[in-house]
């Protein structure tokens, strides 16, 4: 199965969209190719949840996602927000503390 392979992302406030684009273009281009239409038809099996509904949207719009890098500004913008990198960055400074 294509999908035990693959990260999976849902949306969830927990969840790094970094970190599951990297993983998932090292990933996919290793199983199906990394041509645009490759990655994106790949992509929508491994989205879930909130993530999945937005995915939706995002195809039905009419400023809808053509390229691979098309999705990634598009999926950063929408998770990869400024309180996501406030919560980072504070974690990563409580793991530095002396």
């Amino acid at each position: 199965n294509l999908n035990n392979n693959l990260p999976t992302f849902k949306g969830l406030t927990h969840e790094r969209p970094i970190q599951f684009i990297n993983n998932f273009e090292i990933r996919a281009s290793a199983l199906v190719g990394s041509t645009d239409l490759l990655l994106l038809q790949t992509v929508q099996q491994v989205l879930f949840d909130g993530a999945l509904i937005w995915f939706g949207q995002l195809k039905k719009s009419p400023d809808r996602v053509n390229t691979w890098n098309d999705f990634k500004f598009r999926f950063y913008e929408r998770y990869h927000t400024s309180a996501k990198v406030q919560s980072l960055r504070t974690e990563l400074r409580l793991l530095f503390q002396d």
